[in-house]
């Protein structure tokens, strides 16, 4: 059911609930005396519905592969992986297929328009160069954007989907034959405010986007970064809620092979609700020169399968390890994202709220309840069964944590202040006029972010992605988009990354 008219008949089975018990409100009637009153509010009743009544039927699978479905219509897929791992440049491989009908399934044969929605990549200099890349046809392939009217002449234009947008979002994708949506990220749907570790907040914020791929009868992908080990499980790994893995109906793992000695990468199928879950592919990210409309050409990756692979991608990271935690152990990770939820939360939460939290980040319940003290957290009971820890307070207000970590979270920031110390005022004003996105790979150090993970990486000695994080959020007060920025450093050969360590080239 599309989710505002479930709201809609929650909300009124409530009132009519409401109505029916309040009290004073029911009477019972005698013979002889004069008939109730009926109120004139909403009804409410319940029916039983026969099965025989169901229309049932088989799922219509968008993509086939190795004899089985592995994409269904009308749902949500996420490609998830650690930066750099290519899970972007897939999509835009899945997204050319679809533009000339060359996707095995049910579109096969049939081209259908395409929305690549990129919340954080520049579309002149990384997007459409990747779709050249993959061979997409342009003339199907779109780019969503929100506009505003804030004069006469004037309009101001985002690549923000907000809820209140989806419909207007809905009939220009049906009316322009659209039936894929790539979201990358996904997070930067979430909206400013929103604790992506509350599932109810998620789900709201995902649902929209699980309805549009029904409303269209197509796919939504949504991109998602993993920065946590979740212990070799790849939803689990996923940053934030477990909604995020809960709703969606198929799930692709992306991962390096460290055993590889090609550089070559597995996707393996992580979750499918309505099929098998068996498959595991080997894949390559090769450089192609591409030819941009300025005539100047430049080499983007191009996603390629290669055939089956004997691993997949939750066996790599169990392998791996965390990268997140290689240089540091469970105890400073534990402090860091205790200390900085609580801060998140007013200085204090449900101490099952905050265990939420660092499970989720793959740190043991007892590595946490045993470190708390020395983290500066007390506790107190909230009622008979809950225990809500806090921050120390001293006489300057709540003990500051000594970095702030953004625990992963990617997409562009109008959130930065859930996370700011109200002692360290800066300037909110944007640093530039021009979105750092839309800059050209040779100006990227103009952005301050950029400026910072250059300045916290070293030519001589890899660091790993938390250590990056927490330098760059000491500088700027705002790590959250450190992830996607190293993937385009990357990409644009300007940083290399090997078993999740990133090194400034020195050759450049």
């Amino acid at each position: 059911m599309n989710s505002k008219l479930r709201q809609a008949a929650e909300a009124t089975a409530d009132a009519a609930l409401t109505a029916c018990s309040a009290p004073g409100e029911q009477s019972t009637s005698h013979a002889g005396d004069a008939p109730a009153a009926v109120s004139s509010g909403p009804r409410i009743s319940v029916a039983l519905r026969s099965y025989e009544d169901v229309h049932d039927d088989v799922p219509t699978w968008v993509w086939e592969r190795a004899g089985n479905g592995r994409i269904p219509l009308g749902a949500l897929t996420l490609f998830a992986g650690r930066p750099a791992a290519g899970k972007s440049t897939a999509a835009r491989w899945f997204a050319a297929q679809v533009s000339r009908g060359t996707l095995p399934g049910a579109w096969l044969g049939t081209p259908h328009g395409v929305a690549y929605i990129a919340g954080e990549e520049s579309p002149t200099y990384s997007v459409k160069p990747s779709l050249r890349a993959a061979d997409a046809d342009m003339g199907r392939i779109w780019f969503p954007e929100t506009i505003t009217q804030t004069g006469e002449d004037q309009q101001s234009r985002f690549n923000y989907i907000p809820t209140a947008a989806m419909p207007m979002l809905t009939q220009e994708l049906r009316a322009h034959d659209v039936k894929l949506v790539v979201v990358d990220p996904l997070m930067t749907m979430m909206g400013a405010g929103t604790d992506i570790y509350r599932n109810n907040e998620v789900r709201d914020r995902l649902q929209p986007w699980v309805d549009l791929a029904e409303q269209i009868d197509g796919v939504v992908i949504g991109i998602a970064h993993l920065n946590k080990s979740g212990n070799g499980d790849v939803l689990a790994g996923i940053n934030g809620s477990s909604a995020f893995g809960e709703l969606c109906r198929a799930a692709f793992g992306f991962a390096k092979d460290d055993q590889s000695d090609d550089g070559h990468r597995v996707m393996s199928q992580e979750k499918n609700s309505l099929g098998a879950e068996d498959l595991a592919l080997t894949y390559s990210l090769t450089p192609v020169t591409v030819t941009t409309e300025s005539g100047r050409s430049a080499e983007m990756p191009k996603f390629s399968i290669l055939g089956d692979s004997d691993r997949t991608v939750g066996q790599i990271l169990r392998a791996a390890g965390s990268q997140f935690d290689r240089d540091g152990d469970d105890g400073d990770e534990a402090r860091m994202i205790v200390l900085d939820y609580l801060e998140s939360q007013g200085g204090s939460a449900p101490a099952g709220d905050v265990l939420k939290v660092t499970r989720a980040a793959g740190i043991p319940d007892k590595t946490v309840k045993n470190k708390r003290k020395g983290f500066g957290v007390q506790t107190r009971r909230d009622g008979p069964n809950q225990w809500v820890w806090s921050l120390e307070r001293g006489p300057e207000g709540p003990t500051p944590s000594r970095i702030h970590q953004d625990l992963g979270t990617s997409g562009p920031s109008s959130s930065e202040d859930v996370f700011e110390d109200p002692e360290q005022s800066r300037s909110r004003g944007p640093a530039y006029t021009r979105d750092p996105r839309d800059l050209p790979p040779d100006e990227l150090e103009d952005d301050e972010t950029t400026a910072a993970v250059l300045a916290a990486l070293s030519p001589t000695f890899g660091q790993n992605l938390r250590h990056l994080m927490k330098a760059v959020k000491a500088t700027t007060g705002n790590s959250i988009s450190v992830p996607d920025i190293l993937d385009r450093l990357t990409a644009d050969g300007r940083v290399t990354e090997e078993d999740g360590r990133y090194t400034l080239r020195e050759d450049l």
